[in-house]
């Protein structure tokens, strides 16, 4: 990698955003014990110590969570033209507010993950209901289309800070699942 700082923000964003995705897997006590570990590097004797649990069952919920967050993280080959063209298109129309220029551009089958109910909860709602979800998580936010770790996404800005992330898994040039994080200390660790 150069020094070129524009670069080091996009390698950022992007370990940033597959860390969340990760993460959002994780039961909260794995969640815990994979960030105190992995992220500040505590051994797991401090672990233990700190969350009043033995080492032996902290070790356990250490590999328990990096063996879930490995198997849980998004693999998608690098993003191809035409999903930028579809990630643009669902950024654009629902910028626009035309819903059905959104419903056009989801899969049949498409779900939704939100933090919003603890855990990355999967929510099954009709298409048209998708729509409307992400015309309306656009609403008077400044827009940006970002590829984090070779996944597609929506970053939504409210006077200048990070207010929600819209991952985008594609599926045939379609959008299979909207994963949605708006928790804001979730946002702090890759805003």
């Amino acid at each position: 990698m150069s020094g070129d700082p524009a670069e080091r923000v996009t390698l950022d964003e992007s370990v940033g955003l597959a860390l969340l995705v990760a993460l959002e897997s994780l039961d909260p006590d794995a969640r815990t014990v994979f960030v105190l570990r992995e992220v500040f590097g505590l051994s797991v004797g401090e672990v233990a110590g700190l969350l009043y649990r033995t080492p032996a069952a902290c070790r356990r919920l250490a590999d328990r969570a990096k063996l879930q967050a490995v198997a849980r993280a998004p693999r998608f080959s690098p993003v191809a033209a035409a999903e930028r063209r579809t990630v643009d298109a669902v950024a654009v129309a629902a910028a626009a507010r035309d819903v059905d220029a959104v419903l056009e551009r989801l899969h049949p089958d498409v779900v939704v993950r939100s933090d919003d109910r603890g855990g990355g909860a999967r929510r099954l709602l009709r298409r048209d209901a998708v729509a409307r979800l992400l015309v309306g998580l656009v609403g008077t936010t400044e827009l940006r289309v970002s590829v984090a770790n070779d996944w597609p996404g929506l970053l939504m800005f409210r006077d200048g800070e990070l207010c929600t992330v819209v991952g985008l898994t594609l599926e045939q040039d379609r959008v299979a699942e909207v994963c949605v994080v708006g928790d804001r200390r979730k946002l702090a660790r890759i805003g």
